[in-house]
């Protein structure tokens, strides 16, 4: 049973719940009116906070340099790889030198 009623005058909310932001941000854009049906996935407003927005430009720079390092301490492995091998080589090389010269000497 659906019941309409009519009436002038305005109507005002019982209880009203503000929700606290948990850093400071400045509203940019109301997308939703007040008194529009929202789902849990509606975006209502547009905030912007410049203490945010540079925290996340300084992670992305601390990011970038993070990448740079790892670049850096990779080259840095491969360098020193091939150094060993390299070192390796040559010993294997003047090991095997002196093998085959220790064996002419004695025949």
């Amino acid at each position: 049973m659906v019941r309409q009623v009519r009436g002038l005058g305005t109507l005002v909310p019982e209880e009203i719940r503000w929700i606290p932001a948990n850093t400071e941000g400045r509203v940019e854009k109301i997308i939703v009116r007040p008194g529009a049906n929202v789902e849990s996935d509606t975006e209502i407003l547009e905030m912007t906070s410049p203490e945010l927005e540079q925290a996340a430009h300084d992670a992305e720079l601390q990011a970038k340099a993070a990448d740079a390092e790892l670049a850096t301490l990779r080259a840095n492995l491969q360098r020193e790889l091939l150094d060993q091998e390299a070192t390796t080589a040559k010993v294997r090389s003047d090991y095997d030198r002196q093998k085959w010269s220790g064996r002419r000497t004695i025949s």
